[in-house]
């Protein structure tokens, strides 16, 4: 499981879908970016770099 800081950017979020990852809260009540497994997170990486996106 990987987790990065939520960001509120649409297009990231879109990435985020689109890779198959999700927004998960933690229970410090923090939302995150969560990947099950590389693989997702190496295609969300992909995905928002195709417009440079942080």
């Amino acid at each position: 499981m990987i987790e990065i800081p939520f960001k509120e950017n649409k297009f990231l979020q879109k990435c985020l879908k689109n890779a198959g990852g999700t927004i998960a809260i933690k229970p410090n009540g923090m939302p995150v970016f969560k990947f099950e497994n590389k693989e997702s997170f190496k295609k969300y990486q992909e995905l928002k770099g195709v417009r440079g996106a942080n």
